[in-house]
């Protein structure tokens, strides 16, 4: 990250003097990400940006982009905001000890599975503390999805969060995954996240203190893990963007189960598939993507298999306070998504503007 954000001095004073709401969304959310890398990109720029907000003319609002995941370690999700994780101090001299070893950061962010919830905790107390006389506002996503309403639904740019196990189950790659069938998933489209943001950000003003706001679905429109995964591959299979026949999803809570499942119904037919290759005369190929879809599976398995509750009172009120003009304009109410044909678009939407980044 440079300095300042490598603006110039004009370009800085632009700014000063003329914006008034500022929205940080920007993050590295790579979940194998160093410490000491996240800490500089999560952590520090956001320290920067509300130095930076802190100095504007006019800054009526300044919204925070953080995630519903931030604050596994608790029983319910409030929309409030915690203490830090760990203190700033605490955090750098061990990066000055241990660098960004991966075993022994581990153990310095337990109960957070990784940097990038790590950091994001961090800089939600951090701002909490610090944001000084800049109306301030947090809103919590949970796994964002794609568009939902507007013409591009369906629209998703990366292979982020859920959508790569959603993808290679369709195709038929993945058979299994550890969770429990009938646990809410926690989704909300992007659009809404962008939405409920805006209008924040519109009343952030008239608030005290710092408002936090958890943008999710399970709280007012719970899908299940298994209603997601059958509306995902029922629309792969309608198109016939599978590749192997009949796609299906085995769910469990037993690690056992998950690696004797693997090798049964992915790795081993993927050798013995490569192993006809190659006495064809032919380059074999898939040992290597199976065992790259059971680590994509793996990487995430923590939010398969994990549940959260979580609570939305206060986006719900905030939803409900404006008027249906409003509403339409700006739809984030998460009750009013219908899941199957929601699915159905991000299905259409994974294959069409993501396959070619395969």
């Amino acid at each position: 990250m440079y300095p300042n954000f490598g603006l110039k001095p004009e370009d800085e004073k632009a700014l000063i003097d003329n914006v008034s709401v500022v929205f940080h969304a920007g993050a590295t959310i790579r979940f194998d990400e160093p410490l000491p890398v996240a800490m500089r990109i999560n952590f520090e720029g956001t320290r920067s940006i509300l130095n930076l907000c802190q100095r504007m003319k006019n800054v009526e609002a300044f919204v925070y982009v953080s995630t519903a995941f931030a604050h596994t370690d608790k029983r319910m999700l409030m929309e409030t905001v915690y203490p830090p994780p760990k203190t700033v101090e605490e955090i750098y001299k061990f990066i000055e000890y241990n660098g960004g070893d991966k075993n022994e950061t581990e153990k310095f962010i337990s109960p957070r599975p990784n940097t990038y919830t790590f950091t994001k905790a961090l800089s939600e107390a951090y701002i909490g503390k610090n944001h000084g006389k800049v109306p301030t506002v947090i809103v919590r996503p949970s796994v964002v999805t794609p568009i939902k309403d507007g013409h591009a639904k369906g629209w998703l740019d990366n292979w982020f969060g859920m959508t790569p196990i959603l993808y290679n189950a369709a195709k038929g790659w993945n058979r299994v995954v550890r969770a429990d069938p009938d646990s809410y998933v926690e989704y909300i489209p992007v659009d809404y996240v962008a939405n409920l943001s805006v209008i924040a950000a519109a009343r952030a003003k008239d608030s005290r203190g710092v408002k936090v706001f958890n943008s999710i679905s399970s709280a007012e429109n719970p899908m299940t893990w298994r209603e997601t995964y059958k509306y995902f591959l029922d629309e792969a299979v309608k198109t016939g963007k599978n590749d192997l026949p009949s796609p299906f999803v085995f769910f469990t809570e037993s690690w056992a189960v998950v690696n004797a499942w693997s090798i049964l119904c992915q790795i081993a037919p993927a050798h013995a598939a490569d192993w006809w290759l190659k006495m064809t005369g032919r380059e074999p190929r898939y040992a290597k993507l199976i065992h790259n879809v059971v680590a994509i599976r793996n990487g995430v398995d923590y939010f398969t298999s994990g549940v959260w509750p979580m609570n939305s009172d206060r986006a719900r009120d905030l939803i409900s306070s404006l008027s249906e003009e409003d509403q339409e304009k700006f739809p984030c109410d998460p009750s009013h998504i219908q899941w199957p044909e929601y699915m159905r678009d991000y299905c259409r939407g994974t294959f069409r503007y993501l396959k070619s980044k395969v």
